[in-house]
């Protein structure tokens, strides 16, 4: 049960830094929802982090200007190559994990521009758009994945929870 007030918890945050604190830094918007769900999955690999994942893909899509239910299968989708990471490969490096936000982050935009197109009939790439994308959503990002990593471990210690070994 405390583990699930930590994802709960996450989503609150996330709901509340994106809309209210980030909301004034214009030049800073990470993708919070997209961090936790990576920090989720690669810390607690049983199948419930697809449901996590697409939880926070629809919070994702409420305050998004794309059609609904974008987000929610770009994050689902995302979950099943991640959670094959996290099992086969993660070793629990702090440093390799902005490297895979980053990574995420930008396949994440791909999926979501792919689903976008057949959902609103958008085309075409702007220059503007991918350097904002690049330098002000997946470099801000990547960058706070190690910080909110440890604090999840701290998390997970100071309420003797331990997500890597148990289920939901």
């Amino acid at each position: 049960m405390r583990a699930t007030w930590i994802v709960i918890g996450s989503l609150l945050f996330a709901l509340w830094a994106k809309t209210s604190f980030f909301y004034y830094i214009p030049l800073l918007s990470p993708n919070l929802y997209l961090l936790f769900v990576v920090l989720f999955i690669i810390r607690w690999k049983g199948p419930e982090v697809y449901y996590i994942a697409a939880i926070f893909g629809i919070m994702a899509d409420v305050y998004s200007t794309m059609s609904f239910g974008v987000y929610g299968f770009s994050f689902f989708l995302m979950s099943f190559p991640l959670r094959w990471y996290a099992i086969k490969m993660f070793q629990g490096s702090v440093f390799s994990l902005p490297i895979l936000v980053g990574f995420l982050g930008l396949v994440l935009k791909l999926i979501i521009f792919v689903v976008g197109i057949g959902a609103s009939q958008e085309v075409g790439l702007k220059v503007g758009w991918i350097r904002e994308m690049l330098l002000f959503e997946i470099l801000p990002t990547a960058l706070l994945a190690p910080y909110a990593y440890t604090a999840l471990v701290i998390l997970e210690k100071m309420g003797n929870i331990r997500l890597h070994e148990r289920k939901f």
